[in-house]
């Protein structure tokens, strides 16, 4: 799958080849290839040309016609007229001009030769583009790397998905967008021996390589439970299904998306997956009796697998939709097993039953007009940020990024534009939920400082303290405690809990109630059901003409949670806000996200 592969004037997707790759000029004009390559389309156009010039000859030259039996012949005014008003050939042309006894022997079984030779320059034409079809799914499947006419061509940029995501992400996602989450079971039954949990995972794998058996056209035991999927045998059935994986890991990786047989094991293992995995008081995720809302009961280790009777009443489709797909869904039984069992783990969102998060990102996030979130006209410009947008998570960038040396996760480009929103308004009071390592909270102080707004604070919530510790952490390399810094101490102030609790909620009331100018910004909880309720909380408290500031709207397109949706469902309730774009800065985490109270 190749990003740059969908076509900007029509959003439809195309292979990323040497004959059919998406320009990706700067805002210049491109040829956009046809879909199928270029062969044949020259013929084409000249077919249909045959077929026009031939009707208008007819058009033309009816009035004028005198049947003599099975031919016709045609006046010399007529002659005229055809050779002034049809691009005939030259010859054809010069003898009907000029010598109008020729002309006069033009037959139906002239126009006949003309029809016949136009059926089989289209009959050609048709073949040639199948040919084609046929050579462009041969390159969609080469190994890796790009095309050598691509590599030079300066219009035309192709990006590798599989080695620009990495393995893992290719199929789970670009940032960690879990669907739902699972204990060991040694948490879950904790007087079990090693030996029961052991006894779990081979039953699971067994049941998983009965899966992969029937799937690939296997005996159970022809199945390998050490090694990875494409690694697997294939069965004499399956032999012209599944294409050849080359050795190389990233190239065999590639080609996983195009094998059917792969799609099909990645839906089976859900469904096996949902009988052995279990909740942390050891409930299955379905009831076992006619009530679908009932409790699931408590399951026996021992149990787990066997009994299928709690999901005869749901469809394989609607388990799937439930479960979610493994994380690492290529992996060998043994392993895929021993993960799902003994550590805790997360499924993935189903997204829309796509073959991996790559081919729903280029399906139903590029190119898309309802998904264009970049302040910009350009669906190349477009393209780039979500790309760069991805790159810059999954290189981790905001966990290298610090003010006064405390690690300050927002991106360079909305610390400018906030900035300026805090010179220009002077806000007495800026509110911030999610403190995560309390770089953003001091960055404000700073600005509240050097902007000198006298009595200037910022108030930010969370349910952990920004407590410190040098060295690694989850947010990065800790250097300073941002706790100790002066401006903390004069400006900040920390409150402890959800941002929606009902006493964290009163303390920022009343800090607002008594707040000239106030500034909200939304960073905590990015789900839009939590989003909507932050909103509906914190934005009523900003004063006319300052932000209520919804952060991290790009989840919204690339891992599918949320914000973009709340702050839509808003701007529809209340009519007396606005989305600011022009605080966009081309490259930003908030894309709509700027709302401006009017009134």
């Amino acid at each position: 799958i190749n990003a740059c592969s969908i076509d900007k004037g029509t959003g439809s997707q195309h292979p990323c080849s040497k004959n059919d790759i998406a320009s990706q000029g700067m805002g210049h004009s491109q040829p956009q290839p046809d879909g199928h390559g270029h062969v044949g389309a020259g013929r084409m156009v000249m077919a249909m040309c045959l077929f026009t010039m031939t009707v208008m000859c007819i058009v033309l030259v009816a009035p004028h016609v005198r049947m003599h039996g099975s031919s016709f012949s045609i006046t010399p005014a007529a002659a005229t007229t055809l050779a002034n008003e049809v691009a005939l050939p030259r010859p054809l042309a010069s003898r009907i001009e000029f010598d109008a006894t020729e002309a006069q022997k033009l037959t139906v079984a002239v126009l006949s030769k003309e029809l016949a030779q136009l059926r089989k320059e289209l009959q050609e034409t048709k073949k040639e583009l199948e040919l084609a079809r046929k050579k462009q799914t041969a390159v969609n499947q080469k190994p890796l790397g790009l095309d050598k006419e691509s590599v030079h061509d300066p219009s035309r940029v192709c990006i590798n998905m599989p080695e620009f995501l990495g393995d893992t992400a290719y199929f789970a996602g670009a940032g960690y967008d879990p669907y739902m989450c699972f204990p060991e079971l040694k948490t879950v039954y904790k007087d079990a021996s090693q030996a029961d949990i052991d006894a779990a995972v081979a039953r699971l794998t067994q049941d998983l390589c009965r899966e992969l058996a029937r799937i690939r056209g296997l005996t159970p035991e022809e199945v390998d439970p050490e090694a990875d999927f494409w690694q697997q045998p294939v069965g004499p059935s399956k032999a012209g299904v599944v294409p050849h994986y080359p050795e190389d890991h990233y190239s065999a990786l590639r080609l996983l998306h195009t094998d059917k047989t792969f799609l099909e094991y990645r839906e089976a293992q859900a469904r096996v997956l949902a009988r052995y995995t279990v909740n942390a008081i050891g409930q299955l995720i379905e009831p076992c009796d006619s009530d679908p809302d009932a409790e699931p009961p408590r399951q026996e280790l021992a149990s787990l697998g066997s009994n299928s009777s709690c999901f005869h009443k749901r469809s394989d489709k609607q388990l799937i939709d439930k479960y979610g797909y493994s994380l690492r869904p290529w992996v060998s039984p043994r392993e895929l097993a021993r993960e799902s069992l003994t550590m805790q783990h997360c499924t993935l969102p189903v997204r829309s039953h796509r073959a991996s998060y790559a081919d729903w990102l280029k399906a139903e996030r590029m190119r898309m007009p309802e998904w264009k979130t970049f302040n910009t006209d350009n669906y190349e410009y477009d393209t780039l940020l979500l790309l760069f947008d991805i790159m810059y998570e999954r290189e981790t960038v905001f966990t290298r990024q610090y003010w006064q040396g405390v690690i300050t996760m927002q991106n360079p480009f909305d610390m400018y534009s906030i900035q300026d929103i805090i010179f220009t308004l002077q806000p007495d009071l800026i509110i911030e939920t999610g403190t995560a390592n309390g770089g953003s909270a001091l960055l404000w102080a700073s600005i509240l400082e050097l902007s000198e707004v006298a009595g200037g604070r910022v108030l930010t919530v969370d349910v952990n303290e920004p407590a410190w510790q040098p060295g690694n952490t989850w947010g990065g390399v800790a250097r300073n405690n941002p706790v100790e810094h002066k401006l903390w101490k004069k400006r900040v102030t920390f409150a402890k809990g959800g941002s929606t609790d009902t006493q964290v909620l009163q303390q920022i009331k009343a800090a607002a109630s008594t707040a000239k100018t106030v500034l909200v910004l939304l960073d905590s909880g990015h789900h839009a059901h939590h989003v909507a309720q932050e909103m509906a909380a914190y934005c009523p408290l900003v004063s006319v003409g300052s932000y209520c500031i919804v952060e991290d709207v790009k989840l919204s397109r690339w891992a599918a949670t949320g914000p973009l949706e709340a702050i839509q469902a808003f701007l529809e309730q209340n009519p007396n806000w606005v989305s600011d774009r022009s605080r966009e800065l081309l490259f930003t985490h908030h894309a709509s996200g700027y709302l401006r109270r009017n009134s």
